[in-house]
């Protein structure tokens, strides 16, 4: 606990102190209070730029490639279940 002097509301010797009352301090205020809080300029982010043509349409082309790889995870994992209730049926 190097840090504790960077934190002067902390007093070890109080009843009370515990290592939760330490983590509340350092959850209340990351920053000890000897360093300044950084300071953010534009908290907003700048919208994105718009997309080419060719980026547009690669990314609709990789996203029906997930559909349709999802569509045949659906149909596998449907055969799959299938074939399991058949096999259980079977096997009563």
């Amino acid at each position: 606990m190097q840090n504790l002097a960077a934190y002067p509301c902390l007093d070890p010797l109080d009843p009370f102190y515990d290592s939760d009352q330490y983590i509340r301090e350092i959850l209340d205020n990351p920053y000890s209070y000897q360093e300044p809080m950084p300071q953010f300029l534009n908290p907003v982010p700048a919208p994105a730029p718009p997309m080419s043509a060719e980026n547009v349409q690669e990314l609709r082309t990789f996203g029906e490639e997930i559909l349709e790889s999802s569509e045949r995870m659906r149909q596998v994992g449907e055969i799959s279940e299938l074939r399991l209730v058949q096999q259980w049926q079977r096997d009563s």
